[in-house]
């Protein structure tokens, strides 16, 4: 985390996230800010906010399964257990086998929306009551 100053009221906030799962190499948020060092400062309180709630993307080769294990990884915190034990349940169950080896920077509109459907069919439930007598 820094603050590098680039010219005239003009500086470079840069703030690390992570280390991207797939090439290990560390992820930052670069922001270009045009004004005081204090308002940088604040741009980079920001930044450090975002990256703490999770709200940055992390790899675009990452797979959905991958980011649904960190988003589940960092919700872990601020969520109670049966909340947690909950979401892993129906992102494995329905999630992960219907687009979870898609890569995020793959996903369209129709993957969501076949899944949508998938999970919409009454039919469904009927196939997995079947299996389970």
């Amino acid at each position: 985390m820094s603050i590098i100053k680039r010219g005239e009221d003009i500086y470079l906030v840069r703030v690390y996230v992570a280390r991207d799962p797939i090439t290990k190499r560390r992820i930052e948020i670069n922001k270009t800010v045009h004004g005081s060092r204090d308002d940088a400062e604040r741009q980079e309180q920001i930044l450090k906010d975002k990256a703490e709630a999770g709200q940055v993307t992390k790899s675009p080769r990452m797979t959905v399964k991958q980011l649904l294990e960190f988003f589940l990884e960092s919700t872990h915190r601020r969520r109670g257990r049966a909340r947690q034990e909950t979401l892993t349940y129906y992102f494995k169950k329905y999630v992960v086998p219907h687009i979870g080896s898609l890569q995020i920077s793959k996903v369209t509109p129709d993957d969501i929306q076949s899944l949508f459907d998938y999970l919409l069919d009454p039919k469904k439930e009927e196939k997995t009551d079947e299996r389970n007598r």
